[in-house]
């Protein structure tokens, strides 16, 4: 998710996988996203069968400080 901020604030968003471009955004709207992402309060994981899952999107989360998801900011405590 850092990654993806680091790319907006550029205006470009590139796939992972492929490295294509997917979104060339002008940068003040690329300004008003990355404001909105950092807004995002942490929310903690809830765990079922000793598996993390987002707590705000409720779908698996594989570590990370971002549910790769949903984007929200994981609060890893005490694990």
């Amino acid at each position: 998710m850092t990654e993806i901020i680091e790319k907006l604030e550029h205006g470009i968003m590139i796939c992972s996988a492929t490295g294509t471009m997917l979104v060339h955004i002008d940068k003040g709207d690329a300004e008003k996203v990355v404001a909105l992402l950092k807004e995002q309060k942490a929310v903690e994981p809830t765990w079922s069968r000793g598996k993390p899952f987002c707590g705000a999107c409720g779908l698996r989360i594989h570590g990370g400080k971002f549910c790769s998801e949903c984007g929200r900011p994981v609060l890893w405590k005490g694990r």
